[in-house]
């Protein structure tokens, strides 16, 4: 429980801080209002950074959970006659550090890590960029928004 929980945090670090960038990149001038069309570019650009960071470790999670799968299958019951025994030789992988050695010594080098990269890209790009583009609209919208800003994203 714990990786996966330490991968969602450097996800979220990631976005949030190369989000922040963006914006101080875009913004016409300090103190100027941020607008959607900037949210969204900004909200786009940070998850194209997460994707390099979340392809190569999802790269790594499924490769161990499809193991597991793989080593832990027993036959089905209407095979119980012929039985299908799993080979130890099943077991690839002795954790995710050797997955990543593996992948880089004989899947092409670091390419081998971003196998999947551009369905990542397509996956997660426009649903953060619509995220970000319409998280401050409907604060700003309402009577209690236009005078009490509870948040710094989109300042």
């Amino acid at each position: 429980m714990g990786a996966p929980l330490a991968t969602v945090a450097a996800f979220n670090a990631v976005l949030f801080t190369v989000r922040g960038q963006m914006e101080t990149v875009l913004r016409s001038e300090p103190g100027a209002p941020f607008t959607v069309g900037q949210q969204v570019v900004a909200g786009a650009g940070a998850e194209v950074a997460v994707s390099f960071l979340a392809c190569s470790t999802e790269l790594i999670k499924f490769r161990l959970q499809a193991q597991s799968v793989l080593a832990s299958a027993a036959p089905a019951p209407a095979a119980a006659a012929a039985t299908v025994t799993v080979p130890t030789a099943a077991v690839k992988y002795g954790g995710p550090i050797n997955v990543a050695k593996q992948v880089l010594k004989s899947e092409g080098g670091t390419r081998g890590l971003f196998k999947g990269l551009f369905p990542t890209l397509a996956r997660e790009v426009p649903g953060n960029a619509v995220m970000f583009g319409v998280y401050r609209r409907p604060s700003r919208s309402s009577p209690a928004g236009r005078t009490r800003r509870s948040s710094a994203v989109g300042r």
